[in-house]
């Protein structure tokens, strides 16, 4: 039997059987319980000093590398950014990755109460969606600013070498030529090219 049923906000639709309407909600559900763990388990954060810093991880890869061990090798500089970086200054952060320096500066710089930016400047696709997701998870868009671009000593169009879409955060992508900044010697047959 279809009847109109109205839904309000004048939407209208053709009554459904029970089994169909049950379905629907189930699966609804489900796709709801996925979100919420996705990002309850991938959402991970870190500390420094009285500055808490969110960041959405794909998987225990990128949040070891990206964040959790970041911070750790890096304890001294976060330090020394969150304590000096004034509340109202212009910072670059040239290869921004997923943002774990330009999100704790810009964190820094809300906590202050200042005015000041950070310009984030990530060229590699994943990396700069994961620095906008980031941005967006901790409320800093009026803070930090990515830029999608990257940073040399001379103005000119090229290439950049993908050697894997693994993950976000994913390091050792090459400008010009195949091949590693650190290590001259080391070649790589890129997956993509931007």
């Amino acid at each position: 039997k279809n009847q109109r049923v109205d839904c309000g906000g004048g939407f209208e639709f053709m009554d459904q059987p029970l089994k169909v309407r049950v379905m629907r909600a189930v699966l609804g559900f489900m796709f709801g319980l996925h979100r919420w763990i996705a990002n309850r388990l991938f959402v991970s954060s870190i500390r420094v000093q009285r500055t808490k810093v969110l960041f959405k991880t794909s998987n225990l890869k990128e949040y070891y590398a990206r964040t959790r061990d970041t911070y750790r090798s890096e304890r001294i500089a976060m330090d020394w950014m969150e304590r000096h970086i004034g509340a109202d200054d212009i910072v670059y952060d040239v290869g921004a990755n997923i943002g774990t320096f330009s999100l704790v500066i810009g964190a820094a710089m809300r906590a202050k109460g200042g005015a000041g930016r950070v310009y984030a400047f990530e060229p590699e696709s994943q990396n700069y969606a994961r620095l906008n997701e980031n941005i967006i998870l901790n409320d800093l868009s009026q803070y930090v600013v990515a830029i999608p671009l990257a940073l040399g000593d001379r103005l000119k169009v090229t290439s950049l070498y993908i050697p894997t879409f693994m993950t976000p955060g994913a390091v050792g992508h090459a400008i010009d030529k195949p091949e590693t900044a650190y290590s001259r010697n080391y070649k790589f047959q890129p997956v993509h090219i931007q």
